[in-house]
């Protein structure tokens, strides 16, 4: 049986999201699909009919919010697939209320933050930033220097959230023989510590009890600016905070003035104002370590193949393991609070 799809994605990154591999997967998968105008460029009022007689849409970043005023007449469309991590700019009730199945590529994606924070944790209990020379500036080294280095097998790492990245982190970790795994997060059971291996522990206490502390909860509004100056100054020394999740989690000021304390040691993936500016005061301390927004990168061009073979599955009246609920979706990262940092500055 042929489906049609139509795919919304980001006109600068067209090549990168739909390329050949993914043309041959469509083929295969008797998939018939179309390319939607940029989104930018159409009104809100043109969506129905351009998704007038389609069985899926492929979204990724850019896409438009999925309202009534956006969603087509009739009931032929069955999915909507998101080619990237967070579905909450594109979630609207009325998808659920249709019935109409979403999926996000956020689990595959996760592993790949994760294995990005693993590969940091190591760095940071290494003291890499000060035990490496990168590049041709010579750099001379201590020949010892103590209990500041350490292994896995004698580390704490904490974990706030408990969504797919740390799943997978907590599998990573668990995988090296970590010391100790604490995880701060409401949505996680007994059963669960139990089977994972990890401790359940407060919020404050994590920062203290911790040599890593890992920020991957989602950026809601009871998330924002959670990290603030007791939890910050409760850390040990050479403890490292390591954030793959959002900027706006720890408090902007309050983490510059205890970083610039050079106490502990932050690693940082994501950023108040992306890209980060040449004179960001993040750029300017030693024991900061940055990179640009690409923990989740690794794979991306695997994205639309990805969601092509869920969409394939649950056309077809299969379940999907990509598939997130409306409880689900609002958890997830918040667009408008993300926007809110770049506009401030």
């Amino acid at each position: 049986m042929s489906y049609r799809v139509c795919l919304i994605l980001p006109a600068d990154r067209v090549s990168e999201l739909w390329h050949e591999k993914s043309q041959r997967i469509a083929d295969d998968l008797g998939i018939e699909w179309f390319l939607s105008p940029p989104a930018k460029k159409v009104p809100v009022g043109d969506w129905p009919r351009i998704l007038a007689d389609v069985d899926a849409v492929i979204t990724s970043w850019g896409a438009p919010r999925f309202t009534d005023d956006v969603l087509p007449k009739g009931d032929r469309l069955k999915v909507i697939a998101h080619a990237a991590g967070s579905v909450e700019p594109i979630a609207s009730p009325a998808i659920f209320d249709r019935q109409i199945k979403l999926l996000s590529c956020n689990r595959y994606m996760a592993d790949s933050v994760a294995e990005y924070a693993l590969m940091m944790t190591m760095v940071g209990i290494r003291r890499l930033h000060t035990n490496a020379q990168v590049g041709a500036t010579l750099k001379e080294f201590d020949t010892f220097i103590g209990c500041q280095n350490i292994s896995l097998d004698q580390a704490t790492v904490g974990i706030w959230g408990f969504g797919d990245v740390a799943k997978h982190l907590i599998r990573k970790l668990k995988a090296l023989g970590t010391h100790r795994i604490q995880v701060y997060n409401d949505y996680l059971s007994p059963e669960m510590t139990v089977e994972l291996g990890v401790e359940k522990v407060e919020f404050d206490s994590m920062f203290a009890d911790c040599d890593v502390v890992h920020l991957c909860e989602s950026l809601r509004e009871d998330t924002v600016e959670r990290v603030r100056k007791p939890q910050l100054e409760s850390m040990k020394d050479n403890a490292v905070i390591i954030n793959t999740g959002r900027a706006r989690l720890a408090h902007e000021s309050d983490l510059l003035a205890e970083l610039r304390r050079d106490r502990i040691l932050g690693i940082f993936d994501v950023h108040y104002q992306e890209p980060l500016p040449g004179d960001s005061p993040f750029r300017q301390l030693e024991n900061v370590i940055i990179t640009p927004h690409f923990a989740g990168s690794a794979g991306r061009g695997r994205y639309t193949s990805i969601m092509l073979n869920e969409v394939s599955k649950v056309l077809a009246g299969q379940e999907s393991e990509y598939e997130i609920s409306a409880q689900r979706a609002g958890n997830m990262t918040s667009n408008k609070l993300v926007k809110a940092v770049k506009e401030s500055k």
